[in-house]
This record gives structure tokens, C-alpha cells and sequence, in this order.
């Protein structure tokens, strides 16, 4: 298969200058501000097989490692604990929900800003607080990003993890998985190519933070499929 390149592009601003203008006299939630342009990292992880999840943590700044230091491989990603996402092939996992390890407190993850295969949204210009987002609840999907009330996003809330199947086509069998972080991807079904639209995400760690995140590649350098590479940074309490 061969490696399908996307190159990050700039998003149009979210917000007006006069709309942040109403924001600051008015008192309402900054949640369209420009970011500083920073992302704390750029990560892969590995995950290639179906059966299997590999753990990631904020933390830590890597994926879960057994004692020997090779990246842990699980069959249940709830009984581990220290992690903030899980990969299985595609699929992602919060520490929420139906995927919650002992330790976790995560409400799960959001999509924040929508984006498209061919203008990704800027994760270096989002900017928000975790307090800015609610509790856990069922999304409207909403397409456009709202900037004026307690939830600016396209999510209505946290979404935490269920038992289901992921690509909601029937043939792939159900799984604990974090559906606002299904369709992160266009699949072109001639010649079975992955391409992120380029959403920016926001997730709740497992010990109550949360970041900003884009799943940005599916593809390692050789093209080899199961690969996931992402960008992220922190955000204010």
C-alpha cells in the first residue's frame, strides 16, 4: 500500500475579532482564542493488530512498557492502569466508560473542531480551558464551532467509552471504543487508503486533565498501515 501524505493546513480563524471582542465585555468563555502555536509533541504508536491495544500515556510521554521496556500489547486495556488512549489498528480508546481502568477519573474525549481531508483544523491555534467543557453526555454533532456558551465545541460534552462496533458497518465485531474518536478518518475503499480530516480533539487524562489532540497518520514511513501518529499539547486547568 502506499503512504498517502497529508500536509497540515491552515484553518480559517474560529472566531471574529468582533466576536472576541463581545466575549471579553460580555464575560463570556474564551474558548476561540488563538493558541500560542506551540503542540507539546508529535508521537506514533504502533498497533497493528486487531486483537490487541497499545497504551498510551500523557504522563509519561510514551506508551506503557512491560519490565523488559517493549511496549505493552493487551487484550483488555481496562486492566491496566497509568494509560490515557489505547490503539487497535484504527481504533481509539479512552480511560472512560466501558474502557476504565481503577485509577481513572477521565470523562472521556470530545471533538472540538471539525475538520476536512483537504484544510485540517489548527491545532496550534486551538485554545481552551478543560473547564470550559462539561460533563459526559450524547452529541448533536453540530458543524459549526460554537464560541459563545460553556460548551465551544461540536461535541455537547465528554463522550465516554462503549461496547460497540466502531466503523458501524456490521462485519467488525464489537468492541470498547470512544465513538466521538470513530470517524477521525476518509476511507477510500478503491485502493483502501486512510486520510485524516484533521479534527482537534479534546481528551480527559486518566487523572482528571485534558488535552488537545489530532490524529494526523495511519501510515509509518515505508507506508505499513497500523501506525498511528498524533500531535497534542496540554490545556490549562
Amino acid at each position: 500500500m502506499s503512504r498517502r501524505f497529508v500536509a497540515r493546513r491552515a484553518a480559517p480563524a474560529l472566531c471574529t475579532a468582533a466576536l472576541l471582542l463581545a466575549q471579553v465585555y460580555l464575560g463570556t468563555p474564551m474558548g476561540c482564542r488563538s493558541g500560542d502555536g506551540s503542540v507539546q509533541g508529535d508521537e506514533t504508536v504502533e498497533a497493528q493488530i486487531r486483537a490487541r491495544w497499545s497504551l498510551w500515556s500523557f504522563d509519561a510521554q510514551d506508551v506503557l512498557r512491560d519490565a523488559a521496556g517493549a511496549p505493552l500489547s493487551v487484550e483488555d486495556p481496562a486492566a491496566e492502569t497509568g494509560w490515557d488512549l489505547a490503539f487497535s489498528q484504527w481504533v481509539v480508546a479512552t480511560n472512560s466508560g466501558d474502557s476504565a481502568s481503577a485509577d481513572s477519573i477521565s470523562r472521556g474525549g470530545l471533538l472540538a473542531v471539525e475538520g476536512t481531508t483537504e484544510s485540517w483544523a489548527s491545532l496550534e491555534d486551538f485554545d481552551a480551558r478543560c473547564s470550559d467543557f462539561v460533563a459526559s453526555g450524547s452529541t448533536t454533532n453540530r458543524a459549526s464551532f460554537g464560541c459563545s456558551s460553556n460548551t465551544p465545541t461540536v461535541d455537547d460534552g465528554y463522550i465516554s467509552d462503549v461496547l460497540d462496533d466502531p466503523d458501524g458497518a456490521g462485519p467488525f465485531p464489537e468492541r470498547s471504543h470512544n465513538s466521538s474518536l470513530s470517524f477521525w478518518f476518509d476511507y477510500q475503499i478503491s485502493g483502501h487508503g486512510v486520510t485524516p480530516f484533521g479534527h482537534v480533539y479534546v481528551l480527559e487524562t486518566n487523572d482528571g486533565h485534558c488535552v488537545k489532540l489530532q490524529i494526523t497518520d495511519y501510515y509509518d514511513e515505508t507506508g505499513e498501515s497500523g501506525f498511528l501518529s498524533f500531535s497534542w499539547d496540554w490545556l490549562p486547568d
